[in-house]
C-alpha cells in the first residue's frame, strides 16, 4: 500500500530544494508564474489537496493508475484556477512550475489517471509520437514507474 507520510515528506523535501534553487530570471508565462506563486505562498494548501486527491478520493487500478471516477481529464479548482487533476498532481509531486506550453503525457495511456509517476511533460510532437508508439506496440506496462520506484 502507499505510505502517505513518506510521500508527503518526499514532496516537502523537493519543495525545500525548489525554494533554495529557484531561478531568478524574468519569466512572463502566466501559468509558470501562477505555479511559482503556489510553491512560494500556498504549498501547504496544495499539498493538502494533493493528499486528498491521491489518498482519499482516487481509486487504484491493478496497474497503479489512480482514477477519480468515470470521466477522463477531471478538473479541480485551486486558488481560483480550474485545471486538470493530473496536471495538478504532477506539478505538486514534482514541485516543478508548468508553463502554458507544457502538456502532460500519460505513459500509461489512461486519460483517467492522475498518478504523477505515470505522467511526464512534453510538447505536441512528443504526445503524437506517444500515440503512434502505443498504436504500434501497445502500452509498455513494465516500463512504468511504480509508486515505490
Amino acid at each position: 500500500m502507499i505510505d502517505s507520510n513518506a510521500e508527503r515528506a518526499r514532496i516537502v523535501e523537493r519543495h525545500a530544494t525548489y525554494i533554495r534553487e529557484r531561478m531568478q530570471l524574468p519569466i512572463s508565462d502566466r501559468q509558470y508564474l501562477w505555479w511559482d506563486h503556489i510553491f512560494l505562498e500556498k504549498m501547504p494548501e496544495a499539498l493538502e489537496l494533493y493528499h486528498t486527491l491521491i489518498f482519499d478520493r482516487a481509486s487504484y487500478t491493478k496497474r497503479e493508475c489512480f482514477e477519480l471516477g468515470d470521466l477522463p481529464r477531471v478538473k479541480v479548482s485551486f486558488q481560483g484556477v480550474k485545471l486538470r487533476a493530473y496536471r495538478f498532481t504532477y506539478a505538486v509531486a514534482t514541485v516543478l512550475p508548468l508553463s502554458t506550453k507544457d502538456i502532460m503525457r500519460h505513459e500509461c495511456n489512461n486519460p483517467y489517471c492522475i498518478n504523477p509517476r505515470h505522467l511526464m511533460t512534453g510538447d505536441q510532437r512528443e504526445n503524437f509520437g506517444d500515440l503512434v508508439a502505443t498504436r504500434a506496440y501497445g502500452t509498455r506496462w513494465k516500463l512504468l514507474k511504480g509508486w515505490h520506484d
